[in-house]
């Protein structure tokens, strides 16, 4: 984009703007404090966390005067034309490949929200599985994840209304095409993601049912978002009946992770306890079989996070424990049981950071990030690199699928100069080639791109 535009002068925090219909709303500042006695650190503003009458007015004015301010603006109009034209086409967004579907994101042209689509092949025919704005009315939500069962025959995912951090869940029938339930409500905060935990939905093989998480209810609305247990839940039940499986005594800030490994007879919890000053990680295990025997800790809590992923009877996590940077491991259990689990790092941080991971057969892709230049690297079991992949010039990225074999790469990658977009490979022998991906409708020459160069406080120069 050409051109340049001149910033208005920045005000003081309580003064009003030109065009704003109301002076600026206050922000209250509550003396509040989090941590421990050793290290405390302030915390003014943790009432805006809530889902409360006065979180929702200060949100309401907060955009009401946004909204005064922008609409004032002489250039809006040329902005949102000009925004229009480059971003306003069909987009594909990350596709996922489970069972014999292929799962879709896609905005199409002029739709203000991304819908789920499926199809039988790579390249074959797409069908809207849940179009948020066909199936409710407006404002229609917003997909914030989906989590198709190991067959593809199941779908649950989690709708945002309105905004909101509590998001019911979801469950779609793909091959009843029109099928959609609500599963759990909102204000059990199913599977929630907060601060930096990847939750999931936990299937088991055959789509019978599934582990999550959620609050036990009946609590006060200022505490909806907290209290997270692990429940399963059986496919054709009431939620309500859903077994509490993990999570007793643990602290309300602490977010829990399921996964299955070994063909199912292994559920492993990640959890993550926020309520310190500083975030603790630990990794416990039981036999799903016989879940009443309970959990074994296989690794104790401590300082750092960990991301566990597993396939067949392999597990591995990607961890910082310990340490400022991240390595991948693999967790070698004992054939007595789980009590004394062996851990080998097939990827070590000491000489790249280590970005998003992927897990398929026999292979762990891992990006990593080497002079400010990111990649693609495939290991085998042993921690042995196969193959590498360079990324393009200046991208990031967002999501990696794979096929069980690693012969094709389905990669998401953002950038500052094109549209995030998806890219399709295709390996020969330890070769990549890029397959057709959908054309996008912004290129270099419709951006101006500046690399700025700042100085952290030991000197390091960083982009």
């Amino acid at each position: 984009m050409s051109g340049t535009s001149r910033l208005p002068p920045r005000r003081d925090a309580t003064s009003s703007v030109a065009g704003a219909s109301s002076p600026r709303p206050s922000t209250r500042s509550d003396e509040v404090f989090s941590g421990t006695d050793r290290l405390r650190r302030g915390d003014p503003y943790r009432w805006l966390e809530g889902q409360t009458p006065e979180v929702e007015a200060w949100t309401r004015a907060q955009d009401d005067y946004a909204h005064g301010i922008l609409e004032s603006t002489a250039l809006r109009g040329a902005l949102r034309e000009r925004l229009r034209q480059v971003l306003g086409g069909s987009r594909l967004g990350a596709v996922e490949q489970v069972g014999r579907f292929f799962f879709h994101r896609l905005r199409e042209a002029d739709a203000e929200r991304w819908s789920l689509w499926v199809s039988e092949s790579i390249d074959g025919m797409k069908r809207p599985l849940v179009d948020p704005e066909t199936l409710f009315e407006s404002p229609a939500p917003r997909i914030a994840g989906f989590y198709p069962s190991p067959d593809g025959r199941w779908v649950a995912c989690r709708l945002s209304f309105r905004g909101s951090s509590l998001m019911p869940l979801y469950l779609v029938d793909v091959e009843g095409h029109e099928s959609i339930s609500e599963v759990v409500p909102a204000c059990f905060n199913p599977v929630a993601h907060v601060w930096h935990s990847h939750n999931r939905v936990a299937w088991l093989r055959d789509g019978s049912g599934f582990f999550y998480t959620r609050n036990p209810g009946s609590m006060p609305r200022d505490e909806l978002r907290y209290h997270a247990k692990l429940y399963f839940h059986r496919i054709g039940e009431d939620f309500r009946s859903d077994e509490l499986v993990f999570g007793r005594g643990l602290s309300k800030e602490t977010t829990l992770v399921p996964i299955l490994a070994h063909e199912d007879r292994l559920l492993v919890v990640t959890t993550h306890d926020h309520s310190g000053a500083v975030a603790q990680s630990a990794v416990f295990a039981a036999d799903s079989r016989f879940l009443e025997a309970g959990f074994e800790c296989l690794l104790p809590a401590h300082d750092g996070e960990v991301e566990v992923a597993s396939f067949g009877d392999a597990i591995y996590m990607k961890t910082n424990r310990g340490d400022s940077r991240w390595s991948v491991c693999r967790i070698f259990l004992d054939s007595q049981g789980l009590a004394k689990p062996r851990i080998e790092t097939l990827v070590a941080g000491e000489d790249q950071t280590t970005g998003r991971w992927f897990v398929a057969g026999e292979s762990v892709l891992v990006e990593t990030l080497e002079n400010f230049v990111s990649k693609l690297r495939v290991y085998d079991q042993s921690g042995a690199e196969r193959s590498s992949l360079p990324l393009p010039e200046g991208t990031t990225l967002d999501s990696i699928d794979a096929s069980p074999d690693v012969r094709r790469l389905l990669l998401r990658v953002s950038s500052a100069t094109r549209p995030t977009r998806t890219l399709r490979l295709e390996s020969h022998g330890y070769g990549w080639c890029p397959a057709p991906h959908p054309h996008v409708t912004a290129d270099r020459p419709d951006f101006e791109t500046r690399l700025v160069w700042f100085e952290s406080a030991d000197g390091t120069s960083i982009p």
